[in-house]
């Protein structure tokens, strides 16, 4: 169980009207002065029932900080004139190295994105959109007709849920001996991968281009 840091307690009778969501630790490597060492400081985040809102209260502090704003970040938005999200969360791209059926996502991605269905819209690890030398040997793909269909079942997972996803067509640029010639056939590559992305029923493609 989590005690209370020493701050918190000589303070607590000051916050007795706070409905507490939760207390975190966090450790601060290194001092003032150049000397090094650690110091814990103990941040609560607290429903304020005088201006009811969220707040981040410091305890070392006389006064709670300005408020976060986690209703805004949890209310619908647009993307364009069409696409609705249910929240303001975007889940980042994270390479799963997971496609071990051809570089096609198998059940077991299908159920990592249906689990992250709630976020307000899903960009896909990174899929390549043509076969390329990469340090991930199970990166997807989204080259072949028989990709779109893989896909299918991922993104029709995450609709299932009221999720939005993007694919992220991906290539690794100088990674793989990129010329000017090469980035010409770069260009037509993205563009055959995200029209097979449509056809998965994606409801957008992100173009990641690096390296």
């Amino acid at each position: 169980m989590l005690s209370l840091c020493p701050a918190l307690k000589a303070r607590r009778a000051s916050l007795s009207s706070a409905a507490f969501l939760s207390v975190a630790w966090k450790r601060h490597i290194g001092g003032g002065g150049g000397g090094g060492g650690e110091r814990m400081r103990c941040d609560v985040i607290h429903s304020c029932k005088i201006c009811e809102s969220t707040h981040l209260w410091n305890p070392s502090a006389q006064n709670h900080t300005r408020p976060i704003a986690m209703s805004a970040l949890l209310r619908p938005t647009n993307i364009g004139a069409t696409l609705q999200l249910r929240n303001r969360i975007v889940m980042s791209a994270l390479t799963r190295n997971r496609n071990v059926d051809d570089l096609k996502p198998g059940p077991a991605s299908v159920e990592y994105y249906a689990q992250r269905a709630t976020a307000g819209l899903i960009i896909t690890e990174g899929v390549l959109p043509c076969p390329l030398e990469t340090p991930w040997p199970y990166a997807p793909l989204m080259c072949s007709e028989e990709h779109p269909a893989a896909w299918a079942s991922v993104v029709d997972a995450v609709h299932a849920k009221d999720g939005k996803i993007f694919m992220q067509a991906w290539h690794v640029g100088r990674n793989a001996g990129m010329d000017e010639l090469r980035v010409r056939e770069a260009v037509e590559v993205f563009q055959r991968s995200a029209e097979l992305a449509k056809r998965a029923g994606f409801d957008g493609v992100e173009v990641l281009a690096q390296g």
